[in-house]
């Protein structure tokens, strides 16, 4: 069973929300090691997301043999840790390397027999508290999800006492710890051509949503950032990008998409296309398909004389139109209750940006 999606810019498990430079221990199989063996020391080092991190298990001698990989009996979780023995507590140590820092977010505690109150601690490198609490575990409950706040450090060590229960820590197991590094903030400036606005002068951009997206081009993973929103002047900023290669594409309404390859991001903050470079796109593609050709002409020819805003095309931009976007807001392509003719930017999802032109054209 996967769990871990990577959607937009944020990375979901459980009840935490995470943003695109995190990453997730979910103790799956054969990277975390074998069921009813001992965890891999290495499991969770330089992942993805987070690639300045390495992880290690507890402490003292043979400290992998202290925790033991179960695939079941806790709760809904699968794939899950738990202490190999009574008197131990399950520690996880999160190293931040290249000046970079780390923050523990949160983690999910299931019970295969007994009902407990089970303290956590998350400390920096010097054993100065960052974040504590407890997590309540109840047998025959799915699981229990502990959110932490603070936990930021370039050594953080979250340590749950497990110990706390007895003889009965054997029947107490971790997972999905969410983690994530600082990462790096990624700006560019964006020129739409033969973009005018309101033909009153120089173009401002405010409010024009664009698409980014980051395809690294060492471990072929994608960060898509929808609905970022320019500036007036173009300019727009993304935060929390791992280092590495990447070739990036910017995409907009009505203009076809523009990629920038091999940009080494690295440096914080790092200019997509070098210091004062212009991400220009050229204007036509209504449809969104990233090619302007004869079916973006008719679209045209086909709209001419409606006011924009107006999705039922009876010439008038009313609250029946408004009721259009509404009643699809939020809603994919594909998805049930996506309407097209609420889509006014055509980018294939409803959103805030489509309720704005319908509000706009009625005054509002």
């Amino acid at each position: 069973m996967k769990k871990h999606v990577l959607v937009a810019v944020c990375l979901m498990v459980g009840w935490a929300v995470m943003p695109a430079n995190g990453s997730v221990l979910t103790f799956d199989p054969p990277g975390a090691g074998t069921i009813n063996g001992g965890v891999n020391q290495a499991y969770g080092d330089n992942m993805p997301g987070t690639p300045d991190v390495t992880v290690s298990y507890n402490a003292g001698a043979n400290p992998e043999t202290q925790l033991t990989l179960w695939d079941n009996y806790f709760g809904n979780l699968t794939n899950v840790i738990a202490p190999s023995s009574s008197g131990t507590d399950i520690t996880i140590t999160f190293t931040a390397g290249g000046g970079h820092s780390v923050t523990v977010a949160g983690f999910d505690m299931g019970v295969y027999f007994g009902t407990y109150d089970i303290p956590w601690t998350a400390k920096d490198g010097s054993d100065a508290t960052l974040a504590s609490g407890t997590v309540h575990v109840v047998d025959g409950a799915t699981h229990a999800h502990a959110d932490i706040t603070g936990a930021t450090a370039d050594v953080v060590k979250l340590t749950v006492e497990t110990s706390t229960v007895g003889g009965n820590a054997i029947y107490v197991a971790m997972d999905n710890v969410a983690f994530y590094e600082d990462g790096i903030t990624v700006t560019g400036k964006v020129v739409l051509d033969n973009y005018t606005g309101d033909g009153g002068g120089s173009p401002n951009l405010d409010m024009v949503g664009v698409r980014v997206s980051f395809d690294n081009t060492t471990d072929n993973s994608t960060i898509v950032v929808k609905k970022l929103l320019l500036n007036s002047d173009g300019t727009f900023s993304v935060a929390g990008i791992p280092s590495g290669m990447y070739n990036v594409a910017v995409k907009t309404y009505a203009h076809l998409q523009t990629v920038l390859l091999n940009q080494n991001i690295t440096t914080d903050p790092f200019p997509l296309g070098g210091p004062g470079a212009e991400i220009h796109l050229t204007s036509g593609d209504i449809d969104g398909n990233n090619v302007v050709n004869a079916t973006d002409l008719l679209i045209v020819q086909m709209n001419m004389f409606y006011p924009e805003g107006d999705c039922n095309h009876d010439g008038y931009v009313t609250e029946a139109d408004l009721t259009i976007v509404m009643d699809s807001l939020d809603k994919l392509k594909g998805e049930a209750g996506y309407d097209e003719r609420a889509d006014l930017d055509s980018d294939e999802e409803i959103t805030s940006t489509d309720l704005s032109i319908v509000l706009n054209a009625m005054g509002g």
